[in-house]
């Protein structure tokens, strides 16, 4: 599923997109040399407990057939370990 974010709502884009619990999602610009903002609002209450952050690697394996999208949005294209799993720290 692909949604365009912006303001633009008559060019069918969305100022915001609600991201169903369980998801996995990502984003890039579409524009070469522009940027976007991007957070993630979560609600109700967020818990570390409950939350992973896969690897490229651990995306490609469990879907290959999107290896060219996982590799296009993870930044300059390249598979990185993350510390999946593990909690973060402020």
């Amino acid at each position: 599923m692909t949604d365009r974010l912006g303001l633009a709502v008559d060019s069918d884009e969305c100022p915001q997109i609600l991201v169903p619990r369980n998801r996995i999602f990502g984003a890039e610009v579409v524009e070469q040399d522009s940027y976007c903002l991007v957070s993630c609002v979560v609600s109700p209450g967020f818990h570390y407990r409950d939350f992973k952050m896969f690897s490229g690697e651990e995306l490609v394996r469990q879907f290959p057939q999107h290896e060219e999208v996982i590799r296009r949005v993870n930044a300059d294209g390249k598979i990185r370990k993350a510390n999946a799993g593990k909690e973060l720290k402020e």
